[in-house]
């Protein structure tokens, strides 16, 4: 009786701890990462998801990351996506993370490098927005393959206009703002011109006024008598030119499409939330 008792009580150990062993489901490749750490996805499910995010990575080069997850701990939504993006990719390389967060029920989209330009704000609200039905009524496949297919659709239409005179500085791991060709020529040419009518008028002016031999060094004094003194005043001469202070240039750092901030570890990430 008490061997069967130890058996029993074994047997139910096991079993108790398999589940615990079996449930999170893991996807990685050079490109795509995928964890679904409570067991949301069936194996079937995995493998749809695995293949459209392949298929999103070859066609744009951006990693693709997915996690699923009941509990990110003490971290906010933000630090956790970008926190798992950085922890499997690396830092500052192109990408998105895609975080489903059945703890606080607020989703996160994290994008890196040249990500950041592609997905402004405003494009990741849409994203965000096109799977809230799927992910709301916790069909997450649905909802991955929502979030990818807006992901195309918008990668397919280029970088949006609120990021076009922005880039990514490899050098500044930073999203800074371009100085175009265009503008460079606004700001010298005026600055040019006037330079250059300043300092013609200053030259010029500077041999008129110059001093000039007093009158009695070519009379003879005693051969000239003057019967009367005048004073006669002939012509005046004044320049004016006008400076125009109108700039067409924006002053500071102007406004980029996509928000930026620094992770933990140091990485530049853009991105957005959305609550279900």
């Amino acid at each position: 009786m008490k061997r069967f008792c130890f058996m029993l009580s074994l047997f139910t150990a096991v079993v108790m701890l398999f589940p615990i062993a079996v449930s999170a489901k893991e996807y990685k490749s050079e490109k795509v990462y995928i964890s679904d750490s409570f067991n949301h996805l069936t194996e079937a499910q995995l493998g749809e998801v695995a293949e459209k995010a392949e298929s999103f990575a070859e066609k744009t080069g951006y990693n693709v990351g997915v996690v699923i997850t009941d509990d990110i701990g003490s971290k906010s939504e933000v630090a956790y996506s970008d926190d798992s993006y950085q922890k499997v990719f690396g830092k500052n390389v192109d990408g998105v993370m895609i975080l489903i967060n059945n703890d606080t029920y607020v989703d996160h989209i994290s994008t890196a490098r040249d990500a950041i330009i592609m997905f402004d704000d405003r494009r990741i609200a849409d994203i965000l927005a096109y799977a809230h039905g799927n992910l709301k009524d916790e069909n997450f496949a649905d909802a991955i393959d929502d979030i990818l297919y807006k992901m195309n659709e918008f990668y397919d239409k280029g970088e949006p206009d609120s990021n076009s005179d922005y880039y990514y500085n490899d050098i500044t791991d930073e999203v800074e703002r371009k100085f175009p060709i265009g503008t460079f020529l606004m700001i010298f040419v005026p600055v040019f011109l006037i330079s250059s009518v300043v300092i013609f008028f200053c030259i010029k002016m500077s041999y008129r006024f110059k001093k000039a031999e007093a009158a009695r060094v070519y009379m003879n004094s005693s051969a000239t008598f003057f019967r009367e003194k005048s004073d006669t005043f002939i012509r005046e001469y004044t320049t004016s030119h006008r400076i125009s202070s109108d700039s067409s240039g924006g002053g500071g750092g102007g406004f980029s499409g996509s928000s930026t901030h620094h992770s933990g570890g140091g990485g530049t990430f853009g991105g957005g939330s959305a609550h279900r």
